[in-house]
């Protein structure tokens, strides 16, 4: 059953950011965001979910950007290894980088880690092969492109000032882990929002901003463990994408999918009653995903409707663990591609899932019956306390918004919705 949540537990407020002049928004059950295009809707999104991302999974993070400063190095011992490694030598060099490079690896760097085996084992083949002052200059040449060590120094002495660059940076990575440091933070926050002043955006857990400048700290969120982003069902279309929540999506479902059960009563809903299959994993390694109909007949789940997709994300993120009270789901526009009786199904699994599995969600929608399913259902559900309307409204007469808390009173939603009526009657009254 959903927790009962403080109302305050966590908020974010933007001031004065691209289109949006101001907006504080709760985040504490199923969180509504209503406006007109270019008021400011993806933007919150976005925010919202590289925050809570970076903060949730700062250990990965670090980890990531480590992996980035060593790649160098792979690439420099592998060249070395071609060079002057026999071949039987040089497989074993592969074996040492392979391991030292994996993930499961990167994530326990401490002063033993396999990089220290591969510098030794370079330092002592290498050693015994090359003899020629010549080629004892080119190879510390080379290693000088990715160590602050002088090719005046003797090739030990080169190989250990490259192990100890490493060591310091594997150091560096555990003292960030530890202290938390902000500057991981910053560093994706700014690459991804690179008009973002600090002043401008602030998320709060229990009244306390997480992002602690005076202290230089990332603080832990607490209530939050595991964040998505979907933006579109085309998200299955793309295996390698320059789109981080799209990748970030792809790989927590190949990482986690294990086939389980959402719930007896969303999962029943969703392969009985929507769908009428199940989706699921190509466990051979190819990273494709089949739909299989009640019926027996299996397909490529990228050849099969979009809308059929939209339900199949939450289906196969259901079967890898992803729905608990420590998840946020962030959706922007998930009406787009549904049948209106589907945006009504879409609507219930929403508040299904908040009310059985205590999942907060981030909804970004300007469809009517999407507005209003989340309400009718909320309330026949019981879980209606949860539910929070917000609507982007013109800054007098500039392009920005303020974002005006609605609770659930949501004819002002459909108000600005009649808009779109009212121009239909003058158009045609033209002709």
């Amino acid at each position: 059953m959903r927790k009962e949540m403080d109302k305050s537990q966590l908020k974010f407020t933007i001031d004065d950011f691209r289109a949006i002049k101001n907006a504080e928004i709760d985040l504490n059950g199923i969180t509504v965001i209503a406006g007109e295009n270019g008021s400011g809707k993806s933007t919150i999104s976005k925010l919202v979910y590289q925050s809570l991302n970076v903060s949730s999974n700062f250990d990965e993070y670090v980890d990531a950007a480590i992996s980035r400063d060593l790649r160098k190095h792979n690439r420099t011992f592998d060249f070395l290894g071609r060079e002057y490694l026999s071949p039987k030598d040089y497989l074993l060099l592969k074996r040492y980088l392979n391991n030292a490079s994996h993930t499961e690896q990167l994530s326990m760097f401490d002063e033993n880690t396999e990089y220290s085996d591969v510098v030794s084992f370079l330092k002592e083949k290498i050693g015994k092969r090359i003899e020629s002052e010549k080629n004892q200059y080119r190879i510390k040449k080379i290693l000088s492109r990715i160590s602050e060590s002088y090719v005046d120094d003797d090739l030990d002495s080169v190989f250990d000032l490259v192990n100890d660059e490493i060591l310091s940076a594997q150091k560096n990575a555990l003292a960030l882990k530890k202290e938390r440091s902000i500057e991981i933070y910053n560093e994706y926050m700014y690459k991804y929002f690179n008009d973002l002043k600090e002043e401008s955006f602030k998320i709060k857990e229990f009244g306390e901003n997480i992002v602690d400048i005076n202290n230089n700290k990332l603080l832990p969120i607490h209530s939050i463990e595991k964040v998505f982003y979907i933006d579109s069902p085309m998200l299955l279309d793309v295996n390698n994408t320059t789109i981080q929540h799209w990748e970030d999506l792809h790989n927590y479902i190949r990482r986690n999918y294990r086939n389980k059960e959402i719930n007896s009563k969303v999962g029943s809903i969703l392969k009985e009653d929507i769908i009428k299959g199940e989706v699921s994993v190509d466990e051979a390694g190819y990273n494709e995903y089949t739909f299989t109909r009640k019926d027996g007949k299996v397909y490529n789940l990228l050849n099969c409707a979009t809308g059929l997709k939209s339900f199949s994300i939450l289906q196969m993120l259901g079967k890898s663990g992803a729905f608990d009270e420590n998840t946020l789901m962030i959706i922007d526009e998930p009406e787009a591609h549904l049948h209106p009786q589907w945006v009504v199904e879409y609507a219930r699994l929403i508040v299904l899932l908040n009310k059985n599995l205590g999942v907060r969600f981030l909804i970004a929608s300007h469809h009517p019956d999407m507005i209003s399913a989340l309400k009718y259902i909320s309330n026949e559900e019981g879980v209606e306390d949860g539910l929070n309307y917000y609507l982007s409204k013109k800054y007098k007469n500039s392009y920005m918004y303020t974002y005006k808390y609605l609770k659930l009173d949501i004819e002002e939603i459909f108000t600005s919705f009649n808009i779109a009526l009212d121009r239909i009657e003058q158009y045609g009254k033209e002709h």
